[in-house]
């Protein structure tokens, strides 16, 4: 008699490639509002930091050790800048997603996307790039109007510099529960000096 295993979803799961992506973290006090923001907003993504992303998530082909090569490579070729955030708007009827615009600093960003998105990283991806910080992605459509307005008086309090700087970019892969992992992270040369 052959012995059947038993049926374990979370093993299939398991096995399903990974989704990865190139992001920067904005670590400047623009990025800690909008962090702050987010968590009023939607308390149970806590965990994700503010960042723009360089390449959206895609399923990618290679080792991961040769995906971490090639990152690494391209971002010795790469100079940080300065990223202007401006209104919020949202991605309806696309998806249900509010965001920020990026302003100054649109075109650097388009201009590492499209340098990022050839060889070992490049992928499909299923909308066109758009410069942006999320600030948060909705359950449904019906939700994205009370965040929006919600986003836009809290963003109209900010006082402070709508300014960040891309001065790293980190590899990442997708974990559970809508969690991203740092793989990677690298200083980008033209990096301004930490504040003490």
């Amino acid at each position: 008699m052959t012995a059947v295993a038993a049926y374990n979803p979370w093993v299939m799961l398991a096995r399903l490639p990974a989704r990865y992506a190139v992001v920067s973290y904005i670590q400047d006090p623009v990025g800690e509002f909008v962090r702050q923001m987010r968590d009023t907003l939607h308390p149970q993504l806590r965990h994700s930091a503010a960042h723009v992303s360089i390449l959206p998530p895609r399923y990618l082909e290679g080792s991961e050790s040769e995906l971490l090569d090639a990152f690494e490579r391209q971002c010795a070729a790469e100079v940080a800048f300065p990223v202007e955030l401006g209104e919020i708007d949202t991605f309806e009827p696309v998806t249900p997603t509010v965001f920020l615009h990026v302003l100054a600093g649109a075109e650097p960003m388009q201009a590492t996307h499209q340098r990022f998105n050839a060889g070992a990283l490049g992928g499909k991806e299923d909308w066109p790039y758009v410069p942006h910080m999320t600030i948060l992605k909705t359950m449904t459509f019906a939700q994205v109007a009370d965040a929006r307005a919600t986003a836009q008086a809290q963003w109209a309090r900010f006082a402070g510099s709508r300014v960040g700087w891309v001065q790293e970019l980190t590899f990442v892969r997708e974990g559970a529960d809508q969690t991203w992992v740092d793989l990677a992270t690298v200083r980008l040369s033209g990096s301004p000096d930490p504040v003490a």
